[in-house]
């Protein structure tokens, strides 16, 4: 994972991407909408931009707030990492990190694991 200066650049950038690609517009056209469904304000950021497109935030604020929900969005895995993954040892990159990785799940994985003989599995 990126250190978290640079996953934080990372989140702004991207926030600012979507602004420059048009998602105000999108969340402008969704209050025409009849009724918005519950999906359509799943993406990180949609309901902060709904809510500028309302009238609610001025849109610096909206920004503001996707970018603090997306920031915790992102901290989830994190801290998920942090406390179930202690000791795996670490990569000195994620270049390093893939091989480990992929061995590591071919190690689990069911399909290399012994299968009892049955229907489904060719007997």
């Amino acid at each position: 994972a990126p250190p978290p200066a640079v996953l934080e650049r990372r989140i702004e950038t991207r926030i600012d991407a979507m602004l420059a690609a048009g998602a105000l517009a999108e969340a402008e056209a969704a209050l025409t909408w009849k009724s918005p469904s519950p999906q359509s304000l799943k993406p990180l950021g949609a309901a902060e931009l709904m809510a500028h497109a309302r009238g609610e935030l001025p849109l610096p604020q909206a920004r503001e707030q996707a970018i603090a929900a997306t920031r915790r969005y992102a901290k989830r895995p994190r801290t998920w990492a942090r406390s179930r993954m202690a000791d795996w040892p670490a990569a000195p990159d994620s270049d390093a990190a893939l091989p480990r990785l992929l061995a590591a799940i071919a190690q689990e994985s069911p399909e290399t694991k012994e299968k009892p003989a049955g229907p489904r599995n060719g007997a």
